[in-house]
């Protein structure tokens, strides 16, 4: 079946554009990259009596002093008007940089077609201590398909399971490698214990222990449903790493990327551009990619919105977090990392640009 028009739209016009940029354009290697013996971590988790693995973030942070600019204005001589430096700068960061609106978050979370309805609910298992602090931010966000239709059961058994294998330490979401235990949340239920005993709950309430699964609805029409999650997994360190879930709305099954006819070899193509990014120029043609001689699945990471294909990244090959591609309609990478801002009970997904200099924040 010939689906998704949408997507091979945007695909195609990146691909045709993609070659039209000029050979003498030289992209500047990236500085910053991570080493896989460093961003281990190896903490014994004395009251659950298991000893848990992560990898660290790395604290990696761009010194706001060197990159501020100056309130200078400039006046030209033969003009009244005044150019300010400081306001360029201003409305270059805006788009460097944005904060998930109300509305978008609203829109985000119930999304609707002709006949069916998805909504995300959230399971809360957070931990407080008897004064309300907060010890641990635990929760699940789990997309629910509503409609008579195969396609809308199919799908809300896909998370219903992935919940279950959530809160069970285990499944999709938790197999990276290095990981060997058994059930990753019980390790995290001992970890944060242990935080508790050495730092006292009020240093812990300052950075809680975070265990989540946030989820956005991308993308819905009659055809397709694209789902973005964002995990985060800290105990004193953590990091965030994505996965997408694109649906064919008409059998309910999982979207490959073979299904939006863009081949191993248009990714290697499209990462091509940049040189920092050669993990990639050797994928394989099922979308196998290898980092750190571990084999990382690329087959279903990625997801959709209106204008743009996302592929998701979270080999920490060259950063020490996950990331995100997007596939402009230029045929450029832009290179993005995603939080989520926890205030005023609030959750909204915190946007930044990477550039070529690596600083990640």
């Amino acid at each position: 079946m010939k689906v998704y028009e949408i997507i091979l739209g945007i695909i195609l016009i990146g691909m045709t554009q993609l070659s039209q940029i000029p050979a003498d354009i030289e992209v500047k290697d990236v500085v910053v990259e991570s080493d896989y013996s460093d961003t281990e971590e190896n903490n014994t988790a004395t009251e659950s009596g298991c000893h848990c693995t992560e990898r660290s973030e790395a604290a990696t942070e761009s010194d706001d002093s060197d990159t501020e600019v100056s309130d200078v204005t400039t006046e030209s001589d033969d003009s009244d008007t005044e150019i300010s430096d400081a306001a360029i700068e201003v409305d270059e960061q805006e788009n460097m940089e944005w904060l998930e609106s109300d509305e978008e978050w609203e829109d985000r979370s119930t999304k609707s077609n002709s006949t069916l309805e998805v909504t995300i609910e959230r399971t809360d298992y957070s931990i407080y201590n008897e004064d309300g602090l907060t010890m641990a931010i635990i929760y699940y966000d789990r997309p629910v398909v509503s409609g008579d239709t195969v396609a809308a059961e199919k799908i809300t058994e896909f998370f219903e399971k992935e919940e279950q294998d959530w809160f069970a330490g285990t499944g999709r979401l938790l197999d990276f490698p290095g990981n060997d235990y058994d059930n990753l949340f019980d390790c995290f239920l001992g970890r944060v214990a242990d935080m508790r005993g050495k730092y006292g709950d009020e240093d812990v309430a300052v950075e809680p222990g975070l265990y989540s699964l946030e989820s956005r609805i991308m993308y819905m029409d009659d055809n397709i449903l694209s789902i973005l999650q964002i995990k985060e997994k800290r105990a004193e360190r953590g990091g965030h790493y994505y996965y997408g879930c694109t649906f064919d709305l008409h059998t309910g099954e999982l979207l490959e990327l073979t299904d939006l006819d863009i081949s191993a070899e248009d990714i290697r193509n499209i990462f091509s551009k940049d040189k920092y990014l050669d993990h990639f120029s050797e994928m394989s043609e099922d979308y196998i990619v290898v980092a750190y001689e571990e084999e990382f699945d690329m087959t279903y990471q990625f997801y959709v919105d209106k204008k743009y294909l996302y592929l998701l990244d979270n080999t920490v090959e060259k950063y020490n977090d996950g990331i995100i591609y997007r596939i402009d309609e230029a045929g450029e990478l832009v290179t993005l990392r995603y939080v989520v801002e926890r205030e005023d009970n609030k959750n909204r997904i915190y946007s930044r640009i990477i550039t070529k200099d690596g600083a990640l924040w």
